[in-house]
C-alpha cells in the first residue's frame, strides 16, 4: 500500500522598505533570510530592485522571493496603505528557486504612494510542509463552543475564558489547583499577576491548538514561560527548540533573559557563543541595555571566559558596555575589602574611575596594613604615587 501524503502550511511574513530615491537603481538588496521551523531547514528571503530587472523593466519595481529546496508556496507583495496585491502559487523546483514579479507596479503608480520618500512593501508566504501521518491530530477543543466555559484566568488588564477540564489535563498545577479546596477551585478565578493579558490569551489559544496570531519570538517565549510557570509540558514539547532555531540580534535579548530565567543552559550557552561573535552588533541595543544586571553578568563572564566581577568591569571599559559598570562598581564603593582592595585600585586607575579612586585612596589611609600585601607592590609605580597623592589631599582636605 502506498504511503499516505500529508501536508501542512506553514506561514511566514517578511516587509521591507522601498526608498523612492532608488527607483533609479538597479541594486538588487535583500532582506535577512528566514527560516521555517519543523522544515527540514528550508529558508526564504526576498530581494528586489527599485529600478527594475533590467532595462526592458525600466519604470517598474521587481520583487521575488526566493528559497533555498524545492517547496509548494503560495505568496504574494502587497504595499501597504494601498489595496495593490500581486499573489501567485508556485512550485519551486531547480534551479529556480526564485519566483516573482519583473514588472510588480510601475514608478508611476508607486509615486503618490510614497510618504517621506518611503514605501512598505509585505510579502506573505504559505509553503506547503510534508509532515508524517502519525502527526495529524485534531484540535478537540478548537470547536468546543456547545461547552460552557467554567474558568477565568483574571490578569490585570483583563480575563481569559476557559475550560477548567482541559487545563486539568494539560497541567499537573491546574489540576493539584481544582481538585483542592482552593479558592480557585471555589471561585472559578485564577488570578495571575505575573504574567500580561495577552501572553494568557496566546497560551490559552495554543493550548486550545488555535491559529497564532502573532508569531513573533517574544509571543513563543511568553508562551514558554507560562507553560514553564504551570508545566504544561505538552506546549514546552513543540515550542521550545524555537528560539535556538530562530537566534539572531534582533531576537537575542528576549532569548537570553528566557534561557537564563528558566535555567536553559544549553540554549544559555548557545546564546553565550553567539554574543561572542556578535556583541558590538548587540551591545547598543536598547533591548540589551535593559536586560537584568544579573543576566549580563553571566554572559560577559561565559562568553569572554572572565573570572571575578572587576574583569568584567575591565571588559565593560574596554568595549563601551557603560550600563553595567555603575552597579557593578557600587559594592566596591560600599565596602573595600583587604581581600580585593589591590585589584580594585589597579582598576580605578587603569579606567579612570574617579569615585573609586577616592574610595581606594581613603581606605589606604583607615588601613596602612594594606602596604604589607605583596600585591600591593605589584600596583604600578604611576598608580602608587598618585594613589598616596590622593589620600594625602583627601586626608588634609577641609
Amino acid at each position: 500500500m502506498a504511503d499516505i501524503k500529508v501536508v501542512a502550511p506553514a506561514r511566514d511574513v517578511i516587509t521591507f522598505t522601498l526608498n523612492e530615491a532608488d527607483l533609479v537603481s538597479r541594486e538588487q538588496p535583500e532582506t535577512p533570510k528566514h527560516q521555517i521551523p519543523y522544515s527540514d531547514n528550508l529558508t526564504w528571503y526576498v530581494d528586489w530592485c527599485a529600478g527594475g530587472w533590467n532595462a526592458r523593466d525600466n519604470g517598474y519595481v521587481s520583487v521575488f522571493i526566493n528559497v533555498n529546496k524545492p517547496v509548494k508556496a503560495k505568496y504574494s507583495f502587497a504595499i501597504d496603505g494601498s489595496s495593490f496585491k500581486r499573489e501567485r502559487t508556485q512550485e519551486f523546483t531547480e534551479p529556480k528557486y526564485y519566483g516573482g514579479w519583473q514588472k510588480y507596479q510601475s514608478h508611476e503608480d508607486l509615486h503618490p504612494l510614497f510618504r517621506n520618500g518611503k514605501l512598505t512593501i509585505t510579502c506573505n508566504v504559505e509553503f506547503e510542509l510534508p509532515m508524517s501521518y502519525t502527526c495529524l491530530k485534531p484540535n478537540l477543543f478548537d470547536s468546543c463552543g456547545h461547552f460552557p466555559t467554567d474558568l477565568e484566568l483574571v490578569t490585570s488588564s483583563g480575563s481569559v475564558s476557559a475550560h477548567k477540564s482541559l487545563l486539568m489535563l494539560m497541567s499537573p498545577v491546574f489540576h493539584a489547583m481544582f481538585t483542592h479546596d482552593t479558592a480557585e477551585s471555589k471561585s472559578g478565578k485564577v488570578k495571575i499577576t505575573d504574567i500580561d493579558f495577552q501572553t494568557v490569551k496566546a497560551a490559552v489559544d495554543f493550548c486550545y491548538g488555535r491559529e497564532m496570531v502573532n508569531k513573533s519570538i517574544n509571543t513563543i517565549i511568553s508562551i514558554l514561560r507560562f507553560a514553564d510557570k504551570y508545566d504544561i509540558k505538552a506546549v514546552n514539547a513543540q515550542l521550545e527548540q524555537i528560539p535556538s532555531l530562530n537566534l539572531s540580534t534582533e531576537t537575542f535579548c528576549a532569548i537570553v533573559h528566557y534561557a537564563f530565567d528558566l535555567s536553559k543552559f544549553e540554549l544559555l550557552n548557545q546564546c553565550c557563543v553567539f554574543f561572542q561573535k556578535n556583541q558590538n552588533a548587540i551591545k547598543d541595543l536598547d533591548t540589551f541595555v535593559k536586560l537584568p544586571q544579573p543576566v549580563v553578568v553571566y554572559l560577559l563572564k561565559t562568553a569572554f571566559l572572565l573570572e571575578t566581577d572587576l574583569d568584567v568591569l575591565r571588559h565593560c571599559h574596554n568595549n563601551k558596555i557603560d550600563f553595567v559598570v555603575d552597579p557593578l562598581e557600587q559594592p566596591f564603593l560600599d565596602s573595600l575589602t583587604i581581600d580585593d582592595y589591590c585589584a580594585v585600585t589597579s582598576y580605578a586607575w587603569d579606567c579612570s574611575r574617579d569615585s573609586l579612586k577616592n574610595a581606594c585612596a581613603s581606605f589606604l589611609n583607615d588601613n596602612t596594613q594594606v602596604i604589607k600585601l605583596k600585591a600591593f607592590h605589584d600596583i604600578s609605580p604611576q598608580t602608587m604615587s598618585e594613589l598616596i597623592k590622593l589620600g594625602y589631599d583627601l586626608a588634609n582636605s577641609v
